[in-house]
């Protein structure tokens, strides 16, 4: 049976033996502890996972067969300097007791440590920061950028934030509380799409896109707390990092890895469509995230 881990436990490891223990609760569901038998191996991904040593020894191997082996000595908690960048296995000597990191969440906790230096009411918007897949990807100092401008904003249930059709100026990320994606229909009728739970996010189409909105957002029925970041945060530290363009006659040759996704409407597609493309509109990609494999994004 595993045992959970506690802010305690992390408390050793550097980076994040200086933090607070309430960053360090929020940390602990991006946190794994793995008491492995001798012989047993375990697989990471070392472009995204500090590894730590408790006890035990291990031996680690890379992609050309060298073998590098670690061994506990003394009180230093330091992530293994593992002989490999991307995935690996690393195998067990003994009796080991193991703690993998989400690397990209340190980051953003120590990102946030240094905008709040004092323990506060603000540490509760922590745990669905981090549980933000965009923020997890963007560099430390991006994020500290982001956090440093957003804009806290308390909505009062039903209040609406986003309404369909207006031009986007911010991107949103629920802190706690949930809100309502909603759209009306050419007959009016508004149907509700979606509903959004602390650490998801919206706002992001119109701002990449430079359309209007195609639906509204709405607070729920207890509320919500939303931190705004405006356009121009947006796109000089996410949109920067995560979106490139090229000409049409690139896209002709995407590649043997490359998936293409074309987000034009159907008529759109039914036209002017790339070959081999996967379809889903724009104004569908949210229902249809589930659909998408980790392969293919």
């Amino acid at each position: 049976m595993a045992i959970p881990l506690t802010a305690e436990d992390l408390a050793p490891l550097v980076p994040l033996a200086e933090t607070r223990a309430a960053l360090r609760e929020a940390l602990l569901p991006h946190c794994d502890n793995h008491r492995l038998a001798a012989n047993a191996r375990l697989e990471v991904d070392h472009s995204t996972t500090n590894v730590y040593l408790l006890t035990g020894g291990v031996r680690a191997q890379n992609s050309s067969g060298s073998q590098k082996y670690f061994a506990i000595s003394g009180d230093t908690r330091l992530p293994l300097p593992l002989p490999f960048k991307g995935r690996g296995s690393i195998t067990t000597e003994s009796s080991t007791h193991i703690i993998t990191v989400d690397r990209r969440r340190v980051n953003t906790v120590l990102a946030w440590a240094n905008l709040h230096d004092d323990s506060g009411r603000s540490d509760c918007w922590l745990p669905p920061i981090l549980r933000s897949e965009l923020l997890a990807r963007l560099p430390a100092p991006k994020v500290h950028a982001l956090l440093l401008n957003a804009c806290a904003q308390s909505l009062k249930p039903n209040t609406r934030i986003v309404f369909q059709g207006d031009g986007g100026e911010y991107y949103y990320l629920t802190v706690s509380g949930t809100c309502q994606i909603t759209r009306e229909t050419d007959s009016g009728l508004e149907l509700v799409l979606a509903t959004l739970e602390a650490g998801e996010s919206f706002g992001e189409e119109a701002l990449l896109t430079g359309e209007t909105r195609n639906a509204a957002i709405e607070a729920g029925l207890q509320g919500a707390t939303v931190l705004a970041i405006g356009a121009a945060d947006f796109r000089s530290q996410i949109e920067a990092s995560f979106v490139s363009f090229m000409d049409f006659p690139d896209l002709r040759d995407p590649g043997d890895r490359a998936v293409w996704l074309d987000v034009r409407t159907a008529d759109e597609f039914a036209h002017y469509g790339i070959p081999g493309a996967t379809h889903i509109p724009l104004d569908e990609i949210r229902d249809a995230r589930d659909t998408l494999t980790r392969v293919s994004r």
